[in-house]
């Protein structure tokens, strides 16, 4: 039974998954379980429309401010925060190196609840002409920082692109589906039959050749490294020689006959079976020696 889809005007809350709550047990949400989308572009948004853009966002996608209470999301947290690099950090903004790296974690420590975030790396305006030797302008750069135990990547794409309809001032585009990923998992499975997963595009590798003959075998099977009867066929056991014509499973293959008037081979030598010892009795012990009659 498929649960009502919510207004924008509802309470949104979902269960929180299982796989949600590794990322949860992982801690540092805002640090090293955090997803990262840098988005670039000319001019610095002022700070009132930024944040008015992102209280918009979470109203058409909550999963950017969730709060868990037991085993329940709740999107009743607290909005995206802001922060802005100064202007030493910006110059020599780099996501190789290791004083960036410390910008993006920012104050975060590793108990903080997962949440979402806005890094301002403002640019620099590009020189005029008559500035001879000035450095070159760059651009500036907001990085969008999400909890991976809020959303995934395709979920953060969805507020990123949320938070600059509202700069612009289009329409919103809610997503408001209390689904979790063992839901859906679920609910797709539910039906008598799974749906075929056929490639939908051909192989880079073309299709595959046929496995060639082999020639010894053709000329003469008993020269084959396979032997004279091919390879061993699937659901038998060689060893019992079961894979041999007239021979059922669980017998073993006769031994071949032995030629009497001269001496076979080591190759052909066929190994004698060992005298069987009764299990009733115990095997004597090395150091015991030799068993003496009373």
């Amino acid at each position: 039974m498929n649960q009502p889809r919510p207004t924008a005007g509802h309470r949104y809350r979902r269960p929180v998954s299982p796989t949600e709550r590794l990322y949860l047990a992982a801690e540092h949400a805002r640090g090293a379980m955090a997803l990262r989308i840098l988005v670039e572009g000319e001019g610095v948004p002022a700070p009132e429309r930024l944040r008015a853009a992102l209280a918009r966002a979470a109203e058409a996608v909550p999963g950017s401010r969730l709060a868990r209470r037991g085993p329940l999301w709740h999107a009743d947290g607290p909005l995206p925060r802001v922060r802005y690099a100064d202007t030493r950090s910006a110059a020599a903004f780099d996501v190789a190196t290791a004083d960036t790296a410390a910008l993006l974690y920012g104050p975060a420590r590793r108990t903080d609840p997962p949440g979402c975030e806005v890094l301002v790396v403002p640019g620099r305006a590009t020189p005029s002409t008559e500035d001879e030797g000035a450095a070159p302008g760059t651009r500036t750069t907001l990085v969008f920082s999400v909890s991976h135990a809020l959303m995934d990547g395709h979920g953060a794409l969805i507020w990123v692109r949320e938070v600059f309809r509202a700069l612009r001032g289009d329409q919103a585009r809610p997503a408001l589906a209390p689904d979790t990923d063992r839901g859906l998992l679920r609910r797709l499975g539910a039906g008598d039959r799974r749906p075929a997963l056929p490639p939908d595009r051909p192989s880079p590798l073309g299709r595959a050749a046929a496995a060639p003959a082999d020639p010894v075998a053709a000329q003469d099977p008993a020269r084959s490294p396979l032997g004279p009867h091919g390879p061993p066929r699937p659901g038998r056991d060689r060893r019992l020689g079961s894979d041999r014509p007239g021979h059922g499973p669980g017998r073993p293959a006769p031994a071949p006959p032995r030629h009497h008037g001269h001496r076979q081979s080591d190759a052909a030598a066929v190994p004698r079976p060992q005298p069987r010892r009764r299990l009733d009795r115990p095997a004597p012990h090395p150091a015991a020696g030799p068993r003496r009659r009373a």
